[in-house]
């Protein structure tokens, strides 16, 4: 019965481990177009210039709001 117990986990284990990262695999990368631009701490002119990033930089997107992000 402990044996199979320990494989149940594993076997969990190894899922959740694949998910995650199956999961990192598909995210959305971009990369900037223009020569330099902002990267602010939230989505709008008006929050804080965090970054200054160049041409070709490469980002990966982890939310969209509106037109940003």
């Amino acid at each position: 019965m402990i044996f199979f117990r320990k494989q149940v986990v594993g076997i969990l284990l190894i899922s959740l481990i694949a998910l995650g990262a199956a999961t990192a695999v598909q995210a959305k990368m971009l990369s900037i177009a223009g020569d330099d631009m902002n990267m602010r701490s939230g989505p709008g002119t008006n929050y804080k210039v965090m970054w200054e990033l160049g041409k070709g930089f490469p980002l990966s997107v982890l939310k969209k709001k509106g037109d940003w992000y």
